[in-house]
């Protein structure tokens, strides 16, 4: 990894903060222009723009990278990077305007997730991470925070665990669930979280890479590798005092 090239990448998606909650707040509330595989799987007018807004930024700037986007799919190009971009992760709660979603873009690096960059509806600040680099709020670094198991919250989507959850509700502290991806990793990172689970229930990397980065940089530990990230299987993560003993009582 060439840092001066991530950190180029990285700044060109900073560059859209604006015009990205400029289209979150003139379109949140809108009726979805149609739906995809399901009747909860929306696609709104903004989705799409923010596609544009997004992978036009990174063509201009750098257009031998590859990308995998939610809406229009892959732009095949010559690099080594690949981004993965989902132009708004939690489009339900966008169209109901509850502020848990945003915009997840995702570096990769040959194999490997390198950078990611979250803009969160919730607060409208930029969360983002780069390997071996920290993750930042804005300009203000951010940190998981380690607190004992009894006093831990967790959050989980997904059914994997859903059955052990009141075997073992005793011995941790409360349970909590958001929607969109983004919110558990945000979460997490800043230490609202202590532990969650994300159940495979898209297949798709944009869902999580971005946010996976963020966490692990901030300080969480994660059941996958950056390079080995597939949201087609069950993503743990916790902050390392209790990743070991929670993940036990939940398998046990």
């Amino acid at each position: 990894m060439n840092l001066s090239e991530v950190k180029a990448r990285k700044n060109t998606i900073l560059a859209l903060k604006d015009e990205i909650f400029s289209v979150f707040r003139k379109y949140e509330c809108t009726d979805p222009e149609k739906t995809k595989s399901h009747n909860n799987d929306f696609v709104t007018l903004a989705d799409v723009m923010l596609e544009k807004l997004i992978k036009s930024a990174i063509l201009d700037n750098f257009p031998n990278d590859n990308i995998e986007a939610e809406e229009e799919g892959r732009v095949t190009g010559t690099s080594d990077y690949t981004w993965h971009i989902d132009p708004i992760d939690g489009t339900h709660p966008f169209t109901r305007g509850i502020k848990e979603y945003g915009s997840s873009i995702g570096l990769q690096h040959k194999n490997e997730i390198v950078a990611g960059v979250i803009f969160f509806s919730e607060d409208e600040k930029a969360y983002w991470a780069i390997k071996d680099q920290g993750a930042y709020c804005e300009d203000k670094q951010i940190y998981t925070i380690e607190r004992p198991l009894k006093n831990s919250a967790f959050s989980t989507f997904g059914k994997s665990y859903c059955h052990n959850l009141n075997k073992v509700k005793d011995e941790i502290g409360p349970l909590y669930t958001k929607y969109a991806c983004i919110s558990f990793f945000v979460y997490l990172a800043t230490g609202k979280y202590d532990a969650i689970c994300l159940d495979g229930f898209t297949g798709s990397t944009w869902d999580i890479c971005a946010g996976a980065i963020i966490a692990k940089e901030a300080g969480a530990k994660i059941s996958e590798g950056l390079s080995e990230l597939d949201s087609s299987k069950l993503l743990y993560a916790a902050t390392p005092n209790i990743y070991d003993d929670l993940l036990e009582l939940l398998e046990n």
